[in-house]
């Protein structure tokens, strides 16, 4: 192999290597992203669970209101 092939293939080794490594830390950056959108959702389900939970309750005691008033 010729000097100037193994310099081009040196080279493009070094700027895939570079390349791998942006890849890497993006992937990275994404899975951390995904977690912390996870736990949001996790959060968020709890809260409307919560909530549907307070809105029945409320519906139920002004059905029973209405039923004894009425």
């Amino acid at each position: 192999m010729s000097r100037d092939a193994n310099a081009q293939l040196k080279n493009e080794l070094k700027v895939q290597g570079e390349q791998l490594k942006r890849l890497q830390g993006r992937i990275s950056s994404l899975v951390d992203s995904n977690a912390v959108l996870k736990s949001e959702l996790s959060g968020f389900k709890k809260s409307v669970a919560d909530d549907m939970k307070q809105m029945l309750e409320l519906i139920k005691k002004a059905g029973e209101r209405h039923l004894v008033g009425g």
